[in-house]
């Protein structure tokens, strides 16, 4: 094997990497899943497929109290996106 069949293999590899893992970004609407980080009566942070930090907070999270009220740290839960981004540049649920 030659050098250049090496590099063209390295890129080859390289590519279907970055085809194989493309994350989509969700839009305002979308419903997403994510893992609880961390839940309290103010708010609850979601870990978002290893890449995001959503966050559930305010009348969204009063309006589904009970539903939010046993969550603990490594619970899988579904939320909307309401914003894209916030002001702390995590995203809105």
């Amino acid at each position: 094997m030659t050098k250049e069949d090496n590099k063209a293999g390295e890129d080859q590899n390289f590519a279907d990497l970055l085809d194989k893992d493309v994350f989509h970004a969700p839009k305002a609407g979308d419903t997403v899943k994510g893992v609880v980080l961390s839940a309290s009566r103010a708010e609850v942070r979601l870990d978002i497929d290893g890449i995001l930090t959503g966050i559930v907070r305010g009348q969204e999270l009063y309006e589904e109290s009970d539903e939010y009220s046993s969550l603990q740290p490594g619970d899988e839960v579904e939320a909307t996106v309401v914003e894209e981004e916030n002001e702390n540049g995590e995203l809105e649920l």
